[in-house]
C-alpha cells in the first residue's frame, strides 16, 4: 500500500491510497489489500443487495429508495450510511438482514458472495460531466481527516479528473469494467440505472428498481417511496443529520448538492467540452457514453431545447426506460402470445385512437380501455410479458426494433399514418402540454418548432423516415400481414375503417358489434370519455395530452404561406418511395 500525493499544475493535492492500479481515498480503513480481502470474504446474508456506484452518482440517493424498498417502511436511513470501502468489514458482518451494502469498487474487489449467491446489484451511472462538477464541489466542501478541503481551480481539477487522477481513477474506466463485468457474467441480475432517468421521473425508476428487488410494489407505497426520495425533499431531510453535516466545512452535508442535470454547462469551457468529448471517443465505451446512455440536448432557432436519448441514430424521447440499447435488447427479445397485434405510429398520427379501436375489436368487448397505454418503449419488458392475450402492442419504433417474435410469428401488423403537416401542428401542441414532471416542458414557438421539424431533430427523427422506414419493411418482408390505414379516412368514415381493421385482425364480429366500435371511437366521444389518471398527469392542468383536435386540415391555420411552400419542397424531395394517399384535406 502507498499513500500518494497527486498535485494539480496549481500545486494543490489530493491525497490517495493507491493499491493494484487504482486510487482509493485516504478514508479506505488500514492497509488496503487487508481490507479488500476482509471485504471479499464477507459471509452471505440472505437477501443481500449490493449497490455500486462511481462517486458522486447518486450513491446516496439510491441506498434510501433501495432500504425503502427491502424494509417495505418508507423512512429515511438515520446516522451515517456505510460504504463496503471505508468501515471495517466486522461492522457489515454486525448488520442485520436484509442488508444493502454500498460501495465504489470495482467488480474485482466486491465481496465473492455477491457473485456465488447471484445477489441483486444496482448500479447507477451518471453523465461524467455532472460527475465532474459534483466531485470538485464535494473535495472542496469536505473537512475530514485526510481530505480536507481541495484548494484547486476547477481548470486544475478537471485536468485530474481527466487523466486518472482522482479518487477511483477514472469515470470512463469504472464504467467500462462494470460493462465488461455485466456481459462476462449474464447469469447475475443487475439492474444499470441512470441519475438523470430518476431525476426525470422517480415513480418510474422506483417502480423498476423494486421489480429487479422483487419487493412490494402496492402503487401506493411506491408513491409514498417516491415522493419521500425526490431529491429535494431528501436534500432538506438529510440536512439535519449531525454526522454527515460534521464531514463538511460549512456544516451542510456534503453528499446532498443541486443534483441537477446539465450543472456541467455552467462549469466547462467549449474547449474543455471538446476535449473530454474526444477523450470519450478515443476510450471503447463510445456505443455506451454516446449513444445508449447521454442525454442530447437539440436547440431550435430560438434557443429552447428539446431532450433525447440517442441511439442508433435515431432521437428516442428522454422517457424511453434505462439505456436505451439495453431496453430495446429487452423488447426484441419479448416471448410471443397467441393473438398478439402490433399497433406502430410516427408520433401524433393516431396511437391511442388506433389502439382502442384494436383493443375493442380483438377483445370483443366495446369497452374503453381504462389503464395507461403501455408502448414498448416506455414500460419494462416485463410490463409488456405480464399482459394477458390477446395483446395490442404499441410503439413508435422503426421496424428494426420490433420483437423478433412478431415476424417469427407473423403477428398482424397496423401502421397508422396522417399528413405530415397536421402531425407537425399535433407534435407542437402535444410537446407544448406535457407536463414537465415527464419531459423537459418545452417553452418556444411554432415558428422555431418547424424549424426543428423540417431539419428532422423531434422524436423520432423524421414522419417521412419513419413511414418510408416501414414501407421498405413491408417490402422486404412481403409474407408479413401489414395493414396501413390512414388517419384521415379513419375521419371521414370510421365505420368503414373499423370494418377493414376488424376483416385485416380476422375476427369475426356483427355489424352491430362493429357499429357500436364505430361510435365508442368517434374521436370527440372519446376525447371527452377518456379519463386515465395516469393519461391525464401528464398533461399541465390535469388534460389529457393524448386527445387534442384530432381534426384534418388545421395545418392551413398554422402554417404561413412561406412555410407552407418551403415543406412542399421537403415533400417533393422525399416523396419517392411513398407509394400512399397522403390526404391534406378532406
Amino acid at each position: 500500500m502507498e499513500i500518494r500525493k497527486i498535485e494539480d499544475r496549481g500545486g494543490e493535492a489530493i491525497l490517495t491510497k493507491y493499491y493494484d492500479g487504482i486510487h482509493f481515498t485516504p478514508k479506505t480503513p488500514g492497509n488496503v489489500k487487508d481490507h479488500l480481502e476482509a471485504i471479499k470474504n464477507l459471509k452471505y446474508k440472505k437477501g443481500d443487495v449490493l449497490i455500486d456506484t462511481f462517486p458522486k452518482t447518486g450513491t446516496h440517493w439510491t441506498f434510501d429508495i433501495v432500504k425503502m424498498l427491502k424494509n417495505e417502511q418508507a423512512e429515511y436511513s438515520s446516522g451515517i450510511i456505510m460504504l463496503l470501502d471505508f468501515a471495517p468489514s466486522t461492522e457489515f458482518d454486525a448488520l442485520d438482514s436484509p442488508r444493502v451494502l454500498m460501495s465504489h469498487f470495482y467488480p474485482q474487489h466486491i465481496p465473492k458472495f455477491v457473485v456465488d449467491e447471484k445477489c441483486k446489484i444496482v448500479y447507477v451511472y451518471r453523465n461524467p460531466k455532472d460527475t465532474a462538477v459534483s466531485m470538485f464541489s464535494f473535495l472542496k466542501q469536505l473537512n475530514i481527516k485526510g481530505m480536507k478541503g481541495y484548494k484547486g481551480t476547477w481548470e486544475h481539477f478537471f485536468e485530474l479528473f481527466t487523466t486518472k487522477s482522482v479518487h477511483y481513477n477514472s469515470w470512463l474506466e469504472h464504467m467500462q469494467s462494470w460493462l465488461d463485468f455485466k456481459k462476462k457474467n449474464p447469469d447475475l441480475p443487475i439492474l444499470m440505472i441512470s441519475f438523470e432517468d430518476m431525476k426525470k421521473d422517480l415513480r418510474s425508476c422506483v417502480q423498476k428498481i423494486a421489480e429487479h428487488l422483487g419487493t412490494k410494489q402496492d402503487p401506493d407505497f411506491l408513491d409514498e417511496v417516491t415522493n419521500k426520495c425526490q431529491f429535494s425533499a431528501m436534500s432538506k431531510a438529510k440536512s439535519t443529520n449531525e454526522i454527515e453535516t460534521a464531514m463538511s466545512a460549512d456544516g451542510s452535508n456534503p453528499f446532498y448538492r443541486k443534483g441537477d442535470v446539465g450543472d456541467w454547462k455552467n462549469w466547462l469551457t467549449v474547449a474543455q467540452n471538446e476535449m473530454y468529448d474526444a477523450l470519450m471517443e478515443e476510450n471503447h465505451i463510445t456505443t455506451t457514453t454516446r449513444e445508449t446512455m447521454e442525454m442530447r440536448q437539440v436547440t431550435d432557432a430560438g434557443g429552447a431545447a428539446l431532450h433525447y436519448k440517442y441511439f442508433d441514430g435515431i432521437y428516442f424521447p428522454p422517457n424511453v426506460i434505462g439505456d436505451v440499447k439495453s431496453h430495446l435488447d429487452a423488447i426484441k427479445k419479448l416471448k410471443h402470445k397467441d393473438g398478439d397485434v402490433l399497433l406502430d405510429t410516427f408520433p401524433k398520427t393516431g396511437t391511442h385512437w388506433g389502439f382502442e379501436i384494436i383493443h375493442m375489436l380483438v377483445t370483443g368487448k366495446a369497452e374503453y380501455y381504462t389503464h395507461k397505454t403501455l408502448a414498448l418503449e416506455f414500460e419494462p419488458a416485463e410490463s409488456h410479458d405480464a399482459l394477458e392475450a390477446p395483446r395490442v402492442l404499441t410503439s413508435h419504433l422503426f421496424p428494426q426494433h420490433i420483437p423478433q417474435s412478431l415476424i417469427e410469428n407473423k403477428s398482424k401488423i397496423v401502421y397508422v399514418y396522417r399528413n405530415p403537416k397536421d402531425t407537425a401542428v399535433s407534435m407542437f401542441s402535444f410537446l407544448k402540454i406535457l407536463n414537465s414532471e415527464f419531459l423537459d416542458g418545452y417553452e418556444s414557438s411554432w415558428e422555431n418548432f418547424f424549424m426543428s421539424y423540417m431539419k428532422e431533430k423531434v422524436p423520432y427523427n423524421s414522419w417521412f423516415e419513419h413511414l418510408k422506414a416501414w414501407l421498405d419493411f413491408k417490402k422486404s418482408h412481403p409474407e408479413l400481414p401489414i395493414l396501413f390505414i390512414a388517419f384521415e379516412d379513419m375521419k371521414k368514415d370510421l365505420r368503414s375503417s373499423v370494418q377493414k381493421i376488424a376483416k385485416f385482425l380476422g375476427v369475426k364480429r356483427d355489424s352491430q358489434f362493429l357499429e357500436e366500435v364505430a361510435n365508442k371511437c368517434q374521436f370527440n366521444a372519446m376525447s371527452r370519455e377518456k379519463k386515465c389518471k395516469d393519461e391525464m398527469k401528464m398533461g399541465i392542468g390535469g388534460k389529457n395530452p393524448f386527445y387534442r383536435k384530432g381534426e384534418v386540415g388545421v395545418w392551413k391555420d398554422r402554417f404561413t404561406v412561406a412555410q407552407n411552400e418551403m415543406y412542399d419542397t421537403v415533400i417533393k424531395k422525399n416523396v419517392t418511395g411513398i407509394d400512399l394517399d397522403i390526404k391534406y384535406t378532406l
